[in-house]
């Protein structure tokens, strides 16, 4: 709603807005509670964010339909205006959800080839920019992910919590939004999540790649 977008604009909160691929490829993955698809009324509210002036990306998860049509994907990404930057997902192992055996090399063919031509139209993605910065500013990764002490995920129900891939199973969700007296700052859950890094992680020490690695998705190693 404009109340919404109001709200975050005058708080100066960044937004990510899930975005992956057209209409169909969308709708295909993502639904409302109802089951009813939610492609309009997803752009709709990029695109009230970008009206109020908030700083606003786009995540684009490569399901394999986006995979199989990268240049009707990143044009309709392009036109839909995401300045403010993109980072692609590649999918996580899900029960029920079967990818082709192919699908992992045609997502990093795909990643590679936005990237180059992003970099041509001077839009930031994440997901090579990180890297590259790293190099740039001569400073290392500490961690690759949000989770590790820079976001908090808000379930539909109140819960509150670390990383978005444990919203079902509300694994490391220790609080509730309606929780007055809970502070991150002092959460044991969040504390520990803070540490997860390749830097604190005897095994990977003499890995070539530790200073730009940033260790992944913790959920995915889990």
């Amino acid at each position: 709603t404009e109340d919404i977008a109001k709200f975050i604009s005058e708080h100066k909160i960044l937004v990510g807005v899930s975005v992956d691929g057209t209409e169909g490829m969308f709708n295909d993955y993502r639904k409302s509670k109802d089951d009813k698809p939610v492609f309009h009324k997803v752009v709709n509210s990029f695109k009230l964010l970008k009206q109020y002036g908030v700083q606003v990306g786009i995540s684009c998860t490569l399901n394999p339909a986006v995979v199989d049509n990268f240049k009707e994907v990143v044009d309709f990404l392009i036109a839909l205006g995401v300045e403010n930057g993109l980072a692609f997902n590649i999918l996580h192992e899900t029960p029920g959800l079967d990818v082709p055996y192919e699908y992992y090399q045609k997502a990093a063919d795909f990643i590679i080839k936005a990237f180059q031509l992003f970099r041509e139209k001077g839009i930031y993605e994440e997901r090579f920019m990180r890297k590259l910065q790293s190099f740039v500013k001569q400073e290392p990764i500490f961690s690759d992910c949000s989770a590790t002490g820079n976001q908090i995920v808000v379930a539909p129900d109140g819960s509150v919590g670390v990383c978005q891939d444990f919203i079902k199973i509300k694994k490391y969700f220790p609080a509730n939004v309606y929780n007055d007296n809970w502070d991150p700052f002092d959460d044991p859950v969040f504390n520990g999540w803070k540490q997860r890094s390749p830097l604190n992680m005897e095994q990977c020490f003499l890995c070539p790649a530790l200073g730009i690695c940033g260790g992944g998705c913790p959920a995915s190693i889990e």
